[in-house]
């Protein structure tokens, strides 16, 4: 049992399947959603992070807040705006303090409430509940990039032959 150098062995290098520069293989495979896999283009920032944070007066209580920021770019603000998506809700939710008569349409997450940066608190019982809701979010802005890309242009026509 000797201790092994990194000189002895050579480790191969990956062998990836595309094209680091262009991601021409990706688009091949993927060419509706080329511009996803373009590094010139500007992309959607997506910021998450987590606090804990006590409430109450007499019985304090522990929650773990998840915080949520979207930078869109200037080109997916127009197609939100124009295309009448603000009202569009992304995902329903209900917090660790909400209360039992609450209506579940007050805790929705719509596109306006990610308008110009502003900042989503939600609050989670536990911190596993906070790192599930994370998951959660991550998916939903995923979803929600490739249908603004959709939603980029019309569409055009299409000829079949069978």
């Amino acid at each position: 049992m000797g201790v092994h150098s990194r000189t002895s062995r050579s480790i191969p290098e990956p062998d990836w399947p595309f094209d680091d520069r262009d991601f021409t293989c990706l688009r091949r495979f993927f060419p509706t959603h080329a511009t996803l896999f373009d590094r010139k283009t500007i992309i959607m920032r997506v910021s998450v992070s987590h606090e804990t944070t006590r409430s109450g007066f007499i019985l304090k209580k522990t929650y773990h807040e998840v915080i949520l920021q979207v930078a869109f770019t200037h080109e997916e603000t127009q197609i939100i705006r124009q295309r009448g998506l603000l009202k569009t809700k992304l995902m329903d939710r209900r917090p660790a303090d909400a209360k039992v008569d609450d209506r579940t349409e007050k805790f929705e997450l719509r596109v306006e409430d990610l308008m110009n940066s502003q900042v989503d608190r939600f609050r989670c019982a536990t911190p596993s509940q906070s790192k599930i809701y994370e998951d959660d979010l991550l998916d939903a802005m995923a979803e929600l990039k490739l249908w603004l890309d959709d939603n980029a242009e019309t569409a055009t026509g299409t000829v079949v032959e069978f």
